[in-house]
This record gives structure tokens, C-alpha cells and sequence, in this order.
């Protein structure tokens, strides 16, 4: 397996002892959020250091059940945002994070099982939701599992990201 450098996407950082967690960045808008992420994720793919394994925010290999061929850590879609920041070699729970920041990795994982509605309340929270707006949403859409097929996970979620910035979210 050869070893893919990639420009801000760190390894990560190896050592005995527990290390900060850094926080990751994330854009105001949830449509931008939704694009963002997906750049993570493919950044995330190319690198020999982690897998995508949805059901894992964020978990060192050792910690895992299962060591995905040598990977030395594990995420999702929020999770590739979390390595992106560039995180110590630890397992890490999303409560490590400031609210707004762990309400939109939440939200993340919200959209990428096609919970529009939810996903929306978790990024802006629920009272700041404007109503007239999300008439014009669907409460869910559809999402292609990204074990199912990678490129139709994509596109799908490139879709939702679409129409929320068309309905101003």
C-alpha cells in the first residue's frame, strides 16, 4: 500500500500520552457544511492512515472492533471532518467538542442518513429555524448507503447540500 501525502491531511498525531483534541472548523451555512465534509471524506479516502466506516465517529484502530486493513483510525462522514482538523491518537467522542461544533458534526450524520429536518434543527437549532423556509423542504430524502455505492453517496448528498443552499439553509 503506498503511503498518499496530501496537503491538510495530517496523520495522525502518534504519542503515549493524551493529546488535545482540536477543533474542527465548520461553515455557518449547513449546505456548505454538507460540501465541506465531502471534501474531508475524499481527502480521508486517499490516505492510508484512516478508513470511512460510518458507524464510527472517530476511533483509533485498537480501539475499534475491527482493524480495517491496518488503518490506524476509523470515521464517518462527521468523522473525516474531525480528521481533517488533524487529531491526536486517540478515540475520540464528539462531547470533546463545544456545543455548536458537536451539534453540527451530529448534524452531519443527520443529513447523511437523509434526516433533512433533523439535521437542520441540529445545525441551527430548532428556535432559529425559519418556518416559511422549510415549507419547502422535504422532512427526508433519500441517501445511498456509502458502503452501498461511494459515488452515489456523493452525488446524493452533493444533491441535498444543493437544495439547501437553494432554500437559504
Amino acid at each position: 500500500m503506498t503511503k498518499i501525502k496530501i496537503e491538510a491531511m495530517p496523520a495522525p498525531l502518534m504519542g503515549k500520552k493524551a493529546k488535545k483534541v482540536k477543533t474542527p472548523k465548520l461553515p455557518k451555512k449547513a449546505s456548505d457544511g454538507i460540501l465541506a465534509a465531502l471534501d474531508d471524506l475524499e481527502a480521508v479516502e486517499k490516505s492510508d492512515y484512516y478508513v470511512v466506516d460510518m458507524s464510527r465517529w472517530y476511533a483509533v484502530g485498537s480501539d475499534s472492533e475491527e482493524n480495517h486493513h491496518g488503518a490506524v483510525c476509523q470515521g464517518c462522514l462527521a468523522g473525516s471532518v474531525i480528521a481533517r482538523a488533524g487529531q491526536p491518537f486517540q478515540t475520540i467522542d464528539l462531547e470533546e467538542f463545544p456545543d455548536g461544533v458537536y451539534s453540527k458534526l451530529i448534524a452531519l450524520d443527520c443529513f447523511r442518513t437523509g434526516a433533512v429536518f433533523d439535521g437542520l434543527c441540529r445545525w441551527y437549532g430548532r428556535d432559529k429555524l425559519n418556518e416559511k423556509k422549510l415549507e419547502s423542504l422535504p422532512e427526508y430524502v433519500t441517501i445511498t448507503e456509502y458502503d452501498e455505492s461511494k459515488a452515489k453517496f456523493k452525488k446524493n448528498m452533493r444533491k441535498l447540500a444543493k437544495t439547501l443552499a437553494e432554500a437559504g439553509f
